[in-house]
């Protein structure tokens, strides 16, 4: 084979991988793009509705005041957790890469996922690279527990008549908070075998472990997460963190739930109905629980005796959007070198 036909077959293979690589971010988009048509077609979407309150910026910026701040203290939980790996960076810096990893998750609708691009600025340069990356999930695993946390919390008092939500006679909600009851209890059972040396240490977990697939990465981020069992103050400071996060979010869903003019919103069951969907949308099927959210939202809500869950999704997307896009974005430019996608891999590039 000749220099030609060499190059001919490097160029074609190359095109081949790249199309590999930009098939899930397609694969997304196109599912948001179905469910946004099904919602449409059903009727059970009301544009005019949404546009309502986007249009109006006295209804969007204090919303969308929160849900900058949720995001804010989500990046001082990551920056929390480096401290335990003696990466020190200041809360500026930890902001900047959060904004730039959601600019890259949601305004690029996952072609490089945000933790990729977060993984980017924080390990360039830097020596163990590896357990600094397994940090980035660890911190993401964080986030969720508490997302889950909240959401089994809540099905907890509701389902042991701690207070009284609307809804409560639908057998739906009734598996729903049943299944979120469980979900939390798994969640921190796995939590505490991951940051339990003694459990890891068993003859049953090794042996375990020793036909496990992906078994490296699961010692890094066991061996990550052991960083914290010795600091056991940053992990609750991190999850109380987390908690400051949620709390302004849900203010925020619960200021446009009144714009929306929802109704039977009741505060208990508005934070149960938000729990239960914000669980739906942390399901890693779109970048940012882009249409599967608006799923969630919707059919919960309803099954609670609200309407508008829908358009209340839809908003909570479309501000983050406008976080990522305006405030991600300029975040990504003024740093002189950042990552782009090439279709093979994550690369620097000067600007």
């Amino acid at each position: 084979m000749g220099d030609n036909d060499k190059a001919g077959a490097a160029a074609a293979e190359g095109k081949t991988e790249r199309g590999k690589k930009m098939f899930p971010a397609l694969a997304r988009a196109l599912f948001v793009v179905l469910v946004f048509t099904g919602l449409a077609y059903s009727g059970n979407m009301e544009l005019p509705r949404v546009w309502h309150v986007i249009s109006r910026p006295e209804m969007i910026i204090a919303p969308l005041a929160l849900i900058l701040v949720s995001n804010f203290f989500s990046s001082f939980r990551l920056k929390t957790l480096l401290s335990a790996k003696n990466v020190h960076v200041s809360q500026f810096t930890a902001f900047r890469w959060w904004l730039i990893g959601m600019f890259f998750n949601m305004a690029l609708l996952g072609a490089i996922s945000g933790d990729v691009a977060k993984a980017y600025y924080l390990l360039k340069g830097r020596p163990n690279k590896v357990e600094l990356a397994a940090v980035l999930v660890f911190d993401r695993l964080v986030g969720l527990y508490m997302v889950i946390f909240l959401a089994g919390f809540l099905s907890a008092g509701a389902l042991g008549g701690l207070w009284s939500i609307h809804g409560t006679q639908s057998a739906i909600v009734g598996r729903l908070m049943t299944f979120a009851v469980a979900l939390w209890l798994a969640a921190s059972a796995a939590g505490f075998a991951l940051m339990s040396g003694r459990i890891r240490r068993s003859a049953l977990v090794s042996r375990v472990m020793a036909f496990m697939p992906l078994r490296s990465t699961v010692d890094t981020l066991y061996s990550a997460a052991q960083a914290y069992r010795y600091q056991p103050w940053r992990v609750i400071a991190a999850m109380v963190i987390t908690a400051v996060s949620q709390g302004a979010a849900y203010v925020g869903l619960w200021l446009l739930a009144g714009h929306l003019k929802m109704e039977g919103v009741g505060a208990v069951s508005f934070l149960v109905a938000c729990s239960l969907s914000l669980l739906v949308n942390a399901v890693p099927v779109a970048p940012g629980g882009l249409g599967i959210g608006e799923l969630g939202f919707g059919v919960i809500f309803l099954q609670f005796g609200m309407k508008g869950g829908v358009e209340l999704a839809m908003l909570m997307h479309a501000l983050i959007i406008i976080i990522s896009a305006i405030l991600g974005g300029i975040a990504f430019l003024a740093c002189r070198n950042g990552p782009r996608y090439d279709g093979s891999a994550v690369k620097a590039e000067d600007g």
